[in-house]
């Protein structure tokens, strides 16, 4: 009897694109796939071969005319073909938490379509795993995870087999890959191998596995010597011959079984085996593998604009196309399945770090702007539709969030007058104008959805105002009136440094902002600094240990004024940068009524091979940050010990503290939260001697896709590790515009939900006639929306500020309509859900079990409840 028995499971790792476009790679899948199954009607002893776990890769075969349909199909009904639960294998630290739920539901739901899907949570290649994905996968009926990149050798014990618990306490058992997915297949002759000389290449074969095996079955010391082992790799092709070369191992081998296996039958094999190693938090260790900690800020155009498109989707679409039901409106699920598509193939690693080649980011990001298109044509079709019984210059405007909420709004209104008022009801509206121009008074004739119109004749106004303080009762469609007046009523701009929350001070061409609430003041609080980034598309890196920050403030100019209760800081400086073009940043600040400054900075980027930072310095010293995850809010420390180490010890790269966040970070003391708010920008860092900023990474440019010999990356170039292709676009010399919420706030107050807020933006709609290009869909004939009064006009409350509502949808067989909810606080949270639905029972995240309905949530849970429309 041999010693040990090896399950061996083929597969490839199939990236969809990377230094190559997904164009290239689907005529590689095509060929490998056929050629895939050719082999397995062909030839019964060949067992099986796993598709990287993601659905998407049979998608894209498929797109063919002459794609084997029902053969492929057969194949993963008898689990020959191994696929999902992924849509695509995905970036967990880039992607928001509920693009990561959907990514599984998508791909679980299709393969279970097409005939099966693997039951485990196989993630070979991610950048590190956030803390609740335990509570992720169980919710999903995934209790065993196969990953490679994350975890220290130590919290190993000497054993790939451990728990992993979620922040809610959901363990699953995890399967660690030590050497990674492709260690065999790197020594496995895959261009020599055939029939004729099998023998020969697999005992030359054990010859040079020797020491990988032999590493590999040392930290299986629990397994009753059954031993998992990946076979393949990037790209990995199917070989004929392999049969024969299991045959062959198993002749030669006297201490070793080799048994062709899958992922689910081991752990099927090892369900009884006891472990007792408990690992817990975050798995973001870069020690035997490279985490690339610092892609969080590469290609920031391509970040902001996928987590702009999932806020438009998930924050306020779907929810106003729920809404919309009652109307009458259809819920069209099949466009918002098709922009999902794109931007679930954009949340892949590769993808959405931004590490590819120049042509491959073109593609990413043309086809995430498509999604956008869609999903905002969609938006606004539902807008108009519920306009259509509202008289010309109504202002629709819908809260997506189902709490009571107050808060502004940033609107463009179309007039032919100069000056106007809003009402709601016969209520005046507070609003202030930011910007008014007139449009091109030789106008005669109007184009629009009705044919001809003379009603932009000498011109109209477009006015940018901002609504403040504006009140809705949970999910609610209000309905204002923009009435058109000869007289001039705007609120005066005038000089003013005070309003009801801030003071603001100017002092030696430096700004200092009182907080009066909480009698906290900020000194110079929003700074800029750059260094020189000699990293690639992979990670920063300094090009010396200094990391000496390379910009000086040569010139400033500062305005402040004071509209209505508003209070209104503009910002220009400019910034001399070492060896580099001189760089100008322009910043306003909108200080309103409460606890928030937004900021939006603009500027055109100068230089290449820089990152720049947007420092905020809160006065006492810190030993965590806190910050948004999938799902979790993560309390990170600021200084890291490994760094001490790592480069001693052999790490892969340094473990720097450079962290990632969702849409929030803070710091904290006793009394205040005090961070940002953020959408697209996911990259910061604390830093200072005692740790008292908050260091935001706005962008980094570089000009290369990989590099040798990075500073906090010794050895081979990332990604192409044999040759540098350079990415003049990673450069990112173009305009660049940063939306950012500043926020000091109660120790007590619940940021996740400031921030779920804060980006789930109203949806406003003005009914005009003037400019049908606001939207240019707007010129299109819309007739038989499917308009209809409602029997009862939608209300949607959570009364808990404690709880954070992430989506509002229908689900996935079209019956009803989901509504989930997460826990972020330590404590239990008691709920009203106050609503014209019906509480059917709550679920789970696959919508397949189904519990009666309970109004508490547990610390960290994320809870999913099905309503009924209780109109119908």
């Amino acid at each position: 009897m041999k010693k040990n028995k090896l399950y061996i499971v083929p597969h490839s790792h199939w990236d969809k694109e990377w230094y190559f476009t997904k164009q290239e790679s689907d005529v590689f899948l095509k060929h490998n796939l056929e050629m895939l199954i050719k082999i397995f009607y062909n030839n019964p002893s060949f067992k099986n071969f796993t598709y990287d776990g993601q659905w998407s890769i049979v998608e894209d075969y498929l797109q063919y005319k002459d794609a084997r349909f029902k053969k492929m199909q057969k194949l993963v009904q008898n689990k020959k073909l191994f696929i999902g639960p992924w849509y695509t294998q995905p970036d967990l630290f880039n992607s928001t938490s509920e693009a990561i739920v959907r990514n599984l539901l998508m791909g679980i739901k299709k393969s279970q379509a097409f005939g099966n899907y693997m039951n485990i949570a196989y993630v070979p290649d991610s950048f590190g795993h956030p803390s609740q994905m335990p509570q992720i996968y169980h919710n999903f009926g995934i209790d065993t995870m196969i990953y490679w990149r994350g975890v220290q050798k130590n919290q190993l014990n000497g054993n790939v087999l451990h728990h992993w618990e979620g922040d809610d306490g959901t363990q699953i058992k995890a399967i660690n890959l030590l050497l990674g997915y492709w260690i065999m297949g790197s020594v496995f002759p895959y261009k020599t191998l055939n029939k004729k000389n099998v023998e020969t290449e697999a005992l030359a074969f054990l010859k040079n596995f020797k020491n990988y095996l032999d590493k590999i079955i040392s930290f299986n010391p629990t397994s009753k010597n059954q031993i998992l082992i990946p076979f393949g790799g990037d790209q990995a092709p199917i070989i004929e011959a392999l049969p024969d070369f299991f045959a062959a191992l198993n002749k030669i081998d006297d201490e070793n079984e080799w048994i062709w296996s899958d992922y689910e039958e081991y752990a099927e094999i090892i369900k009884n085996v006891e472990i007792k190693n408990v690992l817990k938090n975050e798995l973001k260790w870069s020690e035997s593998s490279r985490i690339h900690k610092t892609i969080g800020s590469q290609r920031y155009d391509i970040k902001q604009l996928i987590k702009t498109t999932d806020n438009l989707l998930f924050n306020q679409l779907e929810p106003l196309l729920m809404f919309g039901e009652a109307y009458g409106i259809k819920f069209d699920s099949l466009i918002v399945e098709n922009a999902l598509r794109k931007m679930l193939m954009s949340n892949a690693h590769d993808s959405l770090g931004g590490c590819n080649s120049d042509v491959v980011n073109d593609d990413i990001y043309q086809r995430v702007l498509q999604a956008n298109q869609e999903l905002n044509s969609l938006k606004i079709k539902m807008m108009r539709s519920l306009s259509e019984t509202q008289k010309n210059n109504s202002l629709l405007i819908f809260n997506p969030y189902p709490q009571n909420v107050m808060k502004h709004a940033y609107i463009n209104l179309y007039t032919k007058s100069k000056f106007f008022d809003i009402f709601e009801s016969k209520n005046k509206v507070e609003f202030i104008v930011l910007d008014q121009y007139k449009i091109d008074d030789e106008i005669k004739i109007n184009v629009g959805t009705l044919g001809e119109s003379k009603e932009g004749e000498n011109g109209y106004y477009k006015t940018t105002i901002l609504l403040n303080n504006i009140a809705f009762s949970g999910v609610e469609l209000k309905i204002l009136e923009v009435k058109e007046i000869d007289n001039n009523t705007f609120e005066k701009t005038i000089v003013g440094y005070e309003n009801e929350t801030w003071f603001i001070e100017e002092k030696n061409q430096k700004i200092n902002i009182l907080n009066k609430k909480f009698n906290k003041l900020f000194e110079n609080p929003f700074n800029f600094f750059a260094q020189e980034d000699a990293g690639d598309s992979y990670d920063f890196s300094p090009k010396t240990s200094e990391n000496k920050v390379i910009s000086q403030l040569i010139k400033t100019k500062t305005t402040i004024k004071k509209n209505g209760n508003i209070l209104i800081i503009e910002i220009t400086q400019k910034y001399s940068v070492l060896n580099q073009k001189n760089q100008d940043i322009n910043m306003k600040l909108y200080l309103f009524d409460n606890n928030q400054i937004d900021l939006k900075i603009n500027l055109t980027n100068a230089n290449k091979n820089i990152k720049w930072t947007l420092g905020l310095p809160v006065n006492f010293s810190n030993k965590y940050s806190y910050a948004s995850q999938a799902y979790s809010e993560v309390q990170r420390p600021v200084n890291i010990l490994e760094n001490e180490i790592w480069l001693k010890n052999g790490w892969a790269e340094k473990p720097v503290p450079i962290e990632t966040n969702e849409n929030f970070v803070y710091l904290k003391d006793d009394k205040h939260k005090i961070g940002f708010i953020t959408l697209g920008n996911n990259e910061y860092e604390v830093i200072g001697d005692d740790f008292s900023t908050l260091a935001l990474t706005l962008f980094r440019s570089v000009d290369s896709l990989g590099k040798h010999d990075l500073l906090w990356r010794p050895g081979r170039a990332s990604g192409v590790g044999d040759y540098t292709l350079k990415t003049p676009n990673a450069t990112l010399q173009k305009e660049l515009n940063f939306n950012i919420t500043f926020f000091i706030e109660d120790i007590r107050t619940n940021i996740w939900n400031c921030a779920q807020i804060k980006n789930g933006d109203f949806v406003w709609y003005q009914k005009q006639n003037l400019h049908k290009y606001e939207h240019s869909f707007e010129r299109f004939l819309l007739v038989k929306n499917g308009y209809k009064n409602p029997k009862i006009v939608p209300k949607l409350i959570i009364d808990n500020s404690n709880l954070v509502i992430t989506c509002l949808k229908k689900t996935y067989d079209g019956k009803n309509f989901i509504i989930r909810i997460f826990n972020p606080t330590d404590q239990i949270q008691n709920f009203n859900l106050l609503t014209t639905y019906k509480i059917l029972n709550e679920t789970n995240l696959l919508e397949t079990q189904f519990e009666d309905f309970v109004s508490e949530v547990k610390p960290k849970k994320i809870k999913t409840i099905i309503l009924k429309d209780g109109g119908k």
